[in-house]
């Protein structure tokens, strides 16, 4: 007969492995720390084997990213002064040493930027202060050497956020009539357009089909888009002189989505029956295949066009706070990566090695309504032998 003693100690191991194998939901893991979890200790969702060995948390410093450079080497974050005389900056980090150098410095309010191929300068967008009217948003582009800096689109046109670079020197913006405009820096333009002018909220570019994936809205106010691709190709122009875009619709009712740097697979994240999945998009059979189901908000590809990262938030907790998780594309394995995040940026996959990088609010630090302080954090991950 067992003893009492003994049966507590049995329950209690029980409890607790039951706790470690419960994932980001766990009472053990401390919401908005950063922590790795080690994917030894904690059972992956759907799967026996584990895909990835390990992973590893750098703090790389203060501000929130923008984007990660082709080869890895750097990051173009922003960041406020923290005190008078107030500005608003975009710098550049060395991920190797951690050294940052400010590369723009300004009064205005900095919304967006992007890294031109090859490190050559860095597109970036400048809000003006607000009237009656709302503030305008201008793109411009600075030379990596900062001689030179262009002003891409006119005051004007009060550009929107969207961006998206599809060749050197070469970007894509959507202005105040939901068209999108084609510009490099040398000035020459095209101008686009959708048949019912859709609100656009995000696109990407496939550079191997000359396709243009992104995000539309029928009316600014719907809460959830459709996921549209369209050749831009097209010679066909409108009565305006704008050449006409017929784009096809992939998925209806999607939050967010990536395209995997061989611009074979879209990954994308959308609601069906009230429940979110992640689904994967294959741009040569035009087939879809559905991997997970879950509280996923964003996803992005990794270096290997063969896994996704995906932001997840809990059902029953603060649904601000996100913990990142790794899902093969074929659906075998998915595996948590971190606790629960209050994560401020997007979350990008770096296309040079096994690295992730975000921002994420630091709770700790003292902060005013108009400047908050965030930390910029680098995930790196081993795959193991059993990925396909």
């Amino acid at each position: 007969m067992i003893k009492k003693s003994t049966r507590i100690l049995l329950f209690g191991c029980i409890i607790l492995s039951a706790l470690l194998l419960s994932g980001c939901t766990s009472i053990l893991i401390p919401q908005n720390t950063p922590l790795s979890i080690n994917p030894f200790f904690f059972q992956s969702e759907n799967n026996d084997h584990y895909d990835v060995k390990s992973t590893a948390m750098t703090d790389m410093g203060d501000g929130t990213l923008y984007d990660v450079s082709e080869s890895g080497n750097m990051l173009l974050l922003f960041e406020t002064t923290k005190v008078p005389p107030i500005s608003n900056n975009i710098n550049l980090l060395k991920t190797e040493t951690k050294t940052v150098s400010s590369f723009i410095s300004s009064d205005k309010r900095l919304t967006n930027a992007l890294f031109d191929k090859n490190n050559d300068g860095v597109f970036y967008t400048e809000k003006s202060a607000e009237t009656s009217t709302g503030g305008s948003i201008q793109l411009f582009w600075t030379s990596a050497d900062r001689r030179t800096t262009k002003s891409i689109s006119e005051p004007s046109e009060k550009i929107q956020s969207p961006l998206c670079l599809i060749e050197k020197n070469t970007i894509l913006y959507v202005n105040k009539d939901n068209a999108i405009i084609e510009k490099n820096i040398d000035g020459k333009s095209k101008t686009y357009q959708t048949p019912n002018h859709l609100f656009i909220d995000k696109m990407l570019y496939d550079s191997e089909r000359k396709d243009l994936i992104f995000l539309g809205k029928r009316t600014e106010d719907e809460e959830q888009a459709d996921l549209y691709k369209v050749s831009m190709t097209e010679d066909e122009k409108d009565n305006d002189g704008n050449l006409i875009l017929t784009p096809k619709c992939i998925a209806r009712n999607v939050f967010d989505f990536s395209l995997s740097s061989d611009n074979k697979h879209i990954a994308y994240i959308s609601t069906f029956s009230k429940d979110r999945r992640i689904s994967i998009y294959d741009n040569e059979t035009n087939r879809i295949k559905n991997i997970a189901k879950g509280t996923y908000d964003t996803t992005t590809y990794t270096a290997d066009n063969h896994h996704v990262v995906a932001t997840k938030h809990s059902e029953s907790g603060n649904q601000n706070y996100q913990s990142l998780w790794i899902l093969s594309d074929d659906g075998e394995t998915t595996t948590q990566l971190t606790a629960p995040i209050l994560i401020m940026s997007e979350v990008i996959a770096s296309q040079a090695d096994n690295s992730i990088y975000f921002s994420s609010n630091n709770e700790n630090e003292q902060t005013t309504a108009d400047i908050s302080s965030q930390n910029i954090y680098c995930i790196k991950f081993d795959l193991s032998d059993t990925q396909k």
